[in-house]
């Protein structure tokens, strides 16, 4: 099971590493989803990447932060459920509105989070 922890890790870091790279290319993909999708994507997600940290947890090197993690990202999937596609919409027309520079910072932060969750993994 830690090796979805690690594929939620290489993926998290992947796309980050686009928006070092390229942050005009990544804000013009997530600029380019309509509405409904994007909310039931940003949900979805972090279901599954809830539920898998959770049942992942005992294996990992680092149990208690991928339990911590686990439960965070379920709680943020709620918050996203509740307050519903036109909220997430503000909040994403919010970041698309920053800089490339604030964008790559960001970015560097989701890479070395990549790095932390395939560590953890094992």
């Amino acid at each position: 099971m830690e090796i979805v922890v690690a594929g939620f890790g290489l993926l998290i870091a992947a796309v980050s590493a686009l928006g070092v790279i390229q942050p005009q290319r990544l804000m013009a993909a997530l600029a380019g989803m309509r509405p409904w999708p994007r909310y039931a994507i940003a949900v979805g997600v972090r279901l599954v990447m809830g539920m898998a940290f959770l049942a992942a947890a005992a294996s990992c090197r680092w149990p208690n932060v991928i339990q911590g993690l686990g439960l965070f990202a379920l709680s943020v999937a709620l918050i996203i459920a509740m307050s519903g596609p036109r909220r997430l919409d503000t909040l994403i027309q919010w970041w698309l509105a920053r800089t490339s520079g604030f964008l790559r910072g960001w970015c560097l932060f989701g890479i070395a989070f990549g790095g932390l969750l395939v560590h953890a993994a094992h």
